[in-house]
This record gives C-alpha cells, sequence and structure tokens, in this order.
C-alpha cells in the first residue's frame, strides 16, 4: 500500500545502517505483531517519547458506561491538561475520527477524569475548573496515514499525527507527519529578574528534564532543608496529599506536594492571594486548602524561582491565614 502524503509534502523516510566501510546497509521496516505490542511500548516509554506527559489510565473504561476505552489517557503537566493516545498497527481510515470521539466524551466525563488525576498523581483532587479542558489534544499513532487523513488533521488543532516503524537491531521510528496540535517547547526555568543570587548556599541540582522518582525525592530532601533553613522556627506538617511548612500557631508558608516527576508548591496567605498573579510560572488554582497560587517545581532552578517568592511575600513578617 502507497504510504500517505506527509505533512509537508515529504515522502517516506529511509533509514541505513552505516559499516565499518563506510557502507550503506537500508533497514526495513518489519512492523507491529499486533496493537498490544505497539500499545504497551509506547507506555512503557511515554515520558522518553513525549516529555512532559504522565501515564494515567490504559483502556480507561469510566466513559459512557464503558462503551468507550481509549487506549491510553495521560496528562500533560506542560499544559495542565488531559491526552489521550490511540494506536494502530495498519492504515485505519476511522483512526482520527475515533480520537475525536474520545475527546468529546472527555469533555463530558470531567469529573471521571479529575478523580483518575487525583488517584494517579497521588494528590487531593483538584477543582474542576482549574484544569485546561480547551487544551485537550489526542496522539494517533499508526505505521501509515492516508493523504486525506493528513490534510484534514492538519486543520485540527487538537490532533496530533505520528507514523510509527519498527526496524531490525531494535530501532523505532517515529515521526511526526500530520495535525494542527502545536507543543510547546521544551525550556529551562527563566530566573526571576527580581531574585537575589543566593551567596553562601548549595544551589539545587536536578536535571531539567527526564528527571525520575529517586530524582525528585532527592530534590525534595533539599527543598525541605532550605526551607527549614529559610524560615527560622518553621516545621514540617506532613499530610496524606501534602506537606505543609508553617510557623508554630498555625501560621502558614507553603505546602508541597510531591508528584513522581515534579513537585506542586502551593503559596499559602492573604498577601498571597493580593501580590501574586498568573505568569506562566505561577498557576491559579483556587484550590482545595492549599492555597490559590501554585508553581510546578521539576529542578532546581524552578525552585530558586518560587523561594525567591516565599521570601518577598514573608519579607518583613508573615500576615496570611491563621486558621
Amino acid at each position: 500500500m502507497t504510504k500517505g502524503h506527509r505533512a509537508g509534502g515529504s515522502q517516506r523516510s529511509r533509514l541505513f545502517k552505516t559499516s565499518d566501510q563506510s557502507g550503506l546497509t537500508e533497514m526495513h521496516d518489519l512492523g507491529f505483531t499486533n496493537e498490544r505490542q505497539m500499545h504497551n511500548l509506547i507506555e512503557r516509554n511515554i515520558e522518553i517519547l513525549f516529555p512532559g506527559l504522565n501515564l494515567l489510565e490504559t483502556e480507561f473504561g469510566e466513559m459512557s458506561r464503558g462503551e468507550l476505552r481509549p487506549d491510553t489517557i495521560a496528562f500533560d503537566t506542560t499544559l495542565d491538561t488531559f491526552v489521550v493516545l490511540e494506536y494502530k498497527n495498519r492504515l485505519n481510515k476511522a483512526a482520527i475520527d475515533q480520537a475525536r470521539t474520545y475527546l468529546r466524551s472527555m469533555r463530558r466525563h470531567q469529573a471521571d477524569l479529575v478523580l483518575l488525576h487525583s488517584r494517579k498523581m497521588g494528590c487531593a483532587p483538584r477543582d474542576s475548573k482549574s484544569f485546561k479542558w480547551k487544551n485537550m489534544y489526542a496522539i494517533v499513532m499508526a505505521p501509515e496515514f492516508g493523504e486525506y487523513q493528513v490534510l484534514g488533521a492538519d486543520e485540527d488543532s487538537s490532533m496530533e499525527l505520528y507514523e510509527i516503524s519498527m526496524y531490525g537491531d531494535h530501532v523505532m521510528l517515529v515521526e511526526r507527519v500530520g495535525g494542527n496540535h502545536e507543543r510547546p517547547p521544551a525550556t529551562t526555568s527563566t530566573p526571576d529578574p527580581g531574585a537575589k543570587t543566593p551567596q553562601d548556599q548549595a544551589a539545587v541540582h536536578v536535571p531539567n528534564s527526564g528527571a525520575n522518582a529517586p530524582q525528585m525525592e532527592q530534590l525534595y530532601d533539599t527543598i525541605r532543608a532550605r526551607l527549614l533553613g529559610e524560615f527560622s522556627g518553621a516545621e514540617e506538617n506532613k499530610t496524606k496529599f501534602y506537606n505543609g511548612f508553617r510557623y508554630p500557631g498555625g501560621k502558614r508558608i507553603c505546602t508541597t506536594a510531591p508528584q513522581k516527576y515534579n513537585i506542586w508548591l502551593s503559596y499559602w496567605g492573604k498577601r498571597a492571594e493580593s501580590n501574586l498573579k498568573p505568569d506562566g510560572f505561577v498557576q491559579d488554582i483556587r484550590g482545595w486548602g492549599i492555597g490559590k497560587y501554585r508553581s510546578e517545581i521539576r529542578n532546581g532552578d524552578d525552585f530558586e524561582k518560587a523561594l525567591s517568592i516565599l521570601k518577598r511575600l514573608h519579607a518583613d513578617g508573615f500576615d496570611g491565614d491563621h486558621k
């Protein structure tokens, strides 16, 4: 079967293996035995293939009485929204329409997704309004797409198409070929222009991307020590869903909610509500007993930026919530 034209008009890629004598041997697509083989491979490596995505559920059956079961439901921590992934091991003309149906069903079953997010991410349920539902999108992966499928998807801002090929010698090729969904580029944190550079404190060094659970544990241990050191007399109060930092008597500083791949830091108090505004790094979550504003901490640079905000909020004494 003829391969569909890719976005931009380019033709099918060819993959070669070089030899010591500078020769070339073309590698041929062996394909996938079945969709389950592709399904398992993608889910086990989802953070590598799609940085920022966290796996939530396989064949999520809580929508439409189980009649609709998306292959994979993931959460995009960058866009703060849910993602559906659909896999086909051969050309399938209905694949894109199927993904669109899943997205429509997800919009009608927000409460189920909120509970799924809470259960899988190990955090308290967030207010449904705090998620970016309009940003939800679908990723469809198949060995090939028809030309009209690609053209149609290029008009759809909620769609990403990827052709996936499996070669010998443990080589897999994944190539985006269509869809108009814009994925933000991976960036490192931008230092706060108003923040002072710490002079006598050890910096937190954790990779900016690809962090895993042990690295998050190490990062959290450092954050905990820094917070207790910066705010003299502060204590850590651990709960099931988050860890609070406060002064004796209940004067709160912030809360932290360690996850597998990030740490949520929430800013407490009336001063935070009156002085902070959403700006990309500071998010308005209106949320669930842990402060109205929070920031996502993935590395040391993120924490330094959050710490500079906390210092400004508590520069001349804490005047926040005393409950």
